[in-house]
């Protein structure tokens, strides 16, 4: 990936900030709300009819709870491992692949800070703003 230390410890921490985050939700929401319309892949409109009933017959308790949880983290979770592999060149595309030429994850350099300026109309009608934050209009 080539990123630096930092970058990638922000984005591995992100993604796992994330993949925690709607494994525990759609945990919740199939054993404790029995909501089961919040899918949004696969694209076949989630589940069916079926699915649905089988589904609410999951008894509501922790144990249940925390094994999906876990389940639906470690699936988000081997996604991505396959996705950066193949991001930094150490696994391939699987299939039709053979114009597949690389993909690059790099640093971005941080833009240099910007100079606090009135932008719009206010810049053409003359208003400057000055250190103090206050606008001036020149007369």
């Amino acid at each position: 990936m080539k990123l630096s230390n930092t970058n990638a410890k922000i984005l591995l921490v992100e993604a796992n900030r994330i993949i925690e985050k709607y494994a525990d939700s759609d945990a919740t929401k199939i054993v404790e709300k029995k909501d089961f319309n919040f899918m949004c892949y696969p694209p076949n409109c989630g589940f069916s009819d079926a699915e649905k009933i089988e589904l609410g017959k999951l008894d509501n308790n922790e144990a249940l709870k925390s094994a999906l949880r876990k389940l639906f983290a470690n699936n988000s979770a081997t996604v991505l491992f396959h996705l950066f592999n193949i991001i930094d060149e150490t696994g391939d595309p699987q299939g039709e692949n053979s114009a597949w030429t690389g993909v690059k994850m790099k640093n971005m350099i941080p833009p240099p800070p910007r100079k606090k300026r009135v932008f719009g109309i206010l810049a053409r009608s003359g208003c400057t703003c000055d250190n103090s934050e206050k606008l001036k209009i020149r007369a």
